[in-house]
């Protein structure tokens, strides 16, 4: 049960940023910053707030809350990894604190059954309207075409279907260059380096996936003494080979390649940004 706003993932939007220019005339195709994605957020909550008050429920404009850290190519910080293990339960505290945060989760979970599920109901549609989005992987994207958040994107974007098809496939680009990353010899040479390091200490291991399984991190709670010396291990062994910094080098490339071999997507989602950012600023004085 979805009881707060999901968001575009912040790291998508930077690599735009970095690897497409910004046209001069704020109507062409351009990267938002950041102060008018925060605005765009903050439209989009007014006019679903509006639209579930039509419904009969309460509806608080909020900001979106924190995300864990994530580590697609382990973590080279051993105090972090000295706090918080391999980072599951972290990850779970952090989600858990999150909702309890979040007024519309709040608000959703105090209602009776058969209240909480016409709310979710009015803000998220029902399954007989759903769009699909067909994912280079072979999975399947779905999302409702009624329901107050569709009503307040359709609103910002126009076409709700053209956005949310952009908008995914553009988040998915991720899992084209990150396999890349991995089977680069830049990369596979770090790797080779850091598997020597932990070995050393005692993990006959070859890659961070490989640790995890060999150590199963704790799911809550705080992690125990093996988790947090074998995440340590990790974490000083990466440090000392370069590990996460050269994958992050080596990303940088495949993202920009990646992000150029679509820029018909990625203006696509340009334009229709910068055409919500407009009706935005229309519907909340400018800010």
């Amino acid at each position: 049960m979805r009881m707060w706003r999901w968001c575009l993932g912040v790291a998508a939007v930077l690599l735009l940023v970095s690897v497409c220019s910004a046209g001069p005339d704020q109507a062409s195709p351009r990267p938002l910053t950041e102060p008018e994605r925060a605005l765009l957020h903050r439209a989009e909550e007014r006019a679903i707030a509006g639209c579930m008050r039509r419904h009969g429920f309460e509806y608080t404009v909020a900001a979106p809350g924190p995300a864990a850290p994530e580590f697609p190519y382990g973590n080279d910080d051993p105090a972090w990894a000295a706090e918080h293990g391999f980072g599951v339960a972290h990850a779970g505290k952090v989600l858990a604190d999150r909702r309890r945060a979040d007024p519309n989760y709040r608000y959703a979970v105090a209602l009776t059954a058969g209240r909480r599920e016409a709310y979710q109901t009015a803000l998220d549609g029902g399954r007989a309207a759903s769009m699909a989005v067909p994912l280079p992987d072979g999975g399947t994207l779905y999302q409702n075409a009624d329901g107050c958040v569709a009503e307040a994107q359709r609103g910002l974007y126009g076409d709700l279907r053209t956005w949310f098809r952009t908008r995914t496939l553009l988040e998915r680009l991720s899992s084209d260059y990150r396999p890349r990353v991995i089977a680069d010899d830049r990369y596979r040479s770090a790797l080779t380096a850091w598997a020597a390091c932990v070995q050393r200490r005692g993990y006959p291991v070859e890659t961070p996936a490989g640790l995890r399984d060999r150590v199963a991190p704790a799911t809550s709670g705080r992690p125990g003494r093996a988790e947090i010396r074998a995440a340590v291990a990790e974490a000083d062994c990466a440090a000392a080979t370069g590990l996460v910094r050269s994958a992050h080098k080596v990303e940088a490339e495949y993202a920009a390649r990646t992000y150029a071999e679509n820029r018909d997507l990625v203006e696509q989602y340009q334009k229709l940004s910068v055409r919500a950012l407009v009706v935005a600023r229309g519907t909340t004085g400018g800010e």
